[in-house]
């Protein structure tokens, strides 16, 4: 992964559900626009411990990473990782750095 500026104010986002339990997509670019895109903050963290990264499965996880990156192209995106071993926790960080991540948050089962 590449080495980012992290200084700064780093926002963890919190990842909108539809009634079926599924993302809400359209909810979460409104939430990326209120909570990252405005200056003084630095950077977004996703796939945090709030709650909604353990609940996602791997697709899931990609698909918040990628479309973060989208919509918040220039600024450092920081991706959970919530894994159960060291093997599971490594497969998520080289997935979260090709789906756009720039850092690694590790987070302990």
């Amino acid at each position: 992964m590449k080495t980012p500026d992290l200084k700064g104010l780093t926002v963890a986002t919190l990842l909108p559900y539809r009634d079926d339990f599924s993302i809400d997509w359209d909810d979460y670019a409104r939430v990326l626009d209120y909570c990252v895109a405005p200056d003084g903050v630095t950077a977004v963290l996703v796939n945090g411990h709030a709650g909604e990264g353990g609940l996602l499965i791997a697709e899931e996880r990609r698909q918040v990473i990628e479309r973060t990156r989208v919509h918040i192209p220039n600024k450092p995106v920081l991706a959970g990782i919530i894994a159960t071993s060291t093997v599971e926790a490594i497969a998520e960080a080289r997935m979260a750095e090709e789906a756009g991540a720039d850092c690694a948050v590790l987070f302990p089962p």
